[in-house]
């Protein structure tokens, strides 16, 4: 895994865009500081996904976004 947070630092960025399109091609982001972005690598960014229209009521779990260092 590529160690996001270090990159951040050598190249100067402050924040990363976590996103996703969902099913009506709406893209649905988190603004992520770099400091928090290896535990977002790790973890995922947490999304409601009732809230994105996603056929799901509030007693859903959530959906994590893991943010893919490849691209």
């Amino acid at each position: 895994m590529t160690d996001l947070e270090t990159l951040a630092k050598d190249r100067g960025i402050k924040y990363f865009l976590i996103s996703y399109t969902d099913l009506f091609g709406t893209q649905r982001s988190k603004l992520v500081p770099a400091a928090a972005i290896n535990a977002m690598a790790k973890a995922g960014a947490g999304f409601a996904g009732f809230a994105t229209w996603l056929d799901m009521t509030p007693a859903d779990s959530d959906m994590f976004v893991i943010p893919d260092a490849r691209a």
